[in-house]
């Protein structure tokens, strides 16, 4: 099996796993007053989560700055991810997803019909609370890894070839919340796929990075009502 596929169902089930257990296992913390049997929410910040579970559908839109980028066209994709709160507002990120992309012009990416890429990556960030139920986010990805898998027909067989890189990645996100726990979201991201595709010399720089414009609206899920360090 692939190592970068392998990886990649580990992450998605790390992901599901910390899901069920936290939205299982949160309850406030409370503490009993000392002159009498009432008991009493610990005060903290009631905007303060622990950690969101999410899903987003995205519209991934090639820049010209590549071969890949001139002969392909961007199609429905998705992103499913994790955010844990480390201290307050900032955050760490675990994401899995797929971009789609369908060969437009042959003469630039050769005989394919299209694209397929998995990806994983991680990103740390922070989320700003504007109101009580509208949030700003800002990320940065300094690493992730990239499968391009690249299908082609050959006398009526389907054939796959894959190229492997590593992605960087800038995202923002507006998110209202419907409910304490529910919230529907808008992000954009400018990503950047650095390849690493065997081409001559000569075309190497048409090949080495693949940039996104990445428009997409999602649904999140936030959990808990503490950070993890003050939690400690």
């Amino acid at each position: 099996m692939n190592s970068i596929l392998t990886t990649r169902k580990k992450i998605t089930l790390i992901i599901v796993l910390i899901f069920i257990y936290f939205s299982q296992g949160q309850e406030q913390k409370q503490s009993t007053n000392i002159t009498g049997e009432e008991t009493i929410v610990s005060e903290h910040n009631e905007n303060q989560r622990l950690m969101t579970f999410s899903f987003a559908l995205f519209n991934p839109i090639t820049t010209k700055n590549s071969y890949i980028g001139q002969g392909t066209e961007g199609t429905l994709s998705y992103k499913l991810g994790t955010q844990v709160f480390i201290y307050k507002q900032f955050f760490v990120g675990a994401y899995v997803g797929a971009t789609n992309l369908d060969v437009v012009d042959q003469a630039f990416t050769g005989n394919y019909k299209k694209s397929r890429i998995s990806d994983f990556y991680f990103e740390f960030g922070y989320e700003a609370i504007l109101t009580k139920n509208l949030r700003l986010g800002l990320s940065i990805t300094p690493f992730g890894d990239v499968t391009y898998r690249n299908k082609y027909i050959i006398e009526a067989t389907d054939i796959e070839q894959k190229d492997h890189g590593k992605r960087f990645m800038f995202n923002s996100y507006i998110n209202y919340n419907i409910t304490k726990t529910i919230g529907v979201f808008l992000d954009y991201s400018f990503r950047n796929d650095t390849m690493r595709i065997k081409v001559p010399s000569s075309l190497q720089s048409n090949f080495k990075n693949i940039q996104y414009h990445n428009i997409g609206i999602g649904i999140k899920f936030y959990l808990g009502d503490i950070d993890v360090i003050s939690s400690l």
